[in-house]
């Protein structure tokens, strides 16, 4: 018969890797600071799972604390999301050829110098 100290040290197990796993994957697709930001919302899990399946009281504390942590998460995916679509944009409208400079007496027309980068 398997015990419950072996049962909870295998699930344990499982889930550590499982979160391993999740946060590498995480962190190479967008970078160190996403993983950080949501293991904050494994207290609005705890709190919720706490209160469902042990019947324990939610308090005014715990209520101001997980909306507290769903705004501050919120904020930061929307400033990520606009540093983002400043990143794409700063490419487009800096695009230039840098492989000919006109020579400032020439009116830009004429010559041009060859420059190799």
């Amino acid at each position: 018969m398997v015990s419950i100290l072996e049962i909870t040290l295998l699930t344990g197990s499982v889930q550590h890797s499982a979160t391993f796993c999740l946060i590498t994957w995480v962190v190479a697709r967008r970078g160190l600071t996403y993983p950080s930001m949501f293991n904050s919302l494994a207290l609005i899990v705890t709190v919720v799972l706490e209160s469902v399946l042990l019947g324990s009281d939610v308090s005014v504390g715990s209520l101001l604390g997980a909306f507290m942590i769903i705004v501050g998460l919120y904020a930061f995916l929307w400033g990520k999301g606009k540093e983002i679509q400043r990143q794409q944009q700063v490419p487009a409208t800096t695009d230039v050829d840098r492989s000919k400079i006109t020579d400032a007496t020439s009116n830009g027309e004429g010559r041009t110098s060859r420059i190799d980068l």
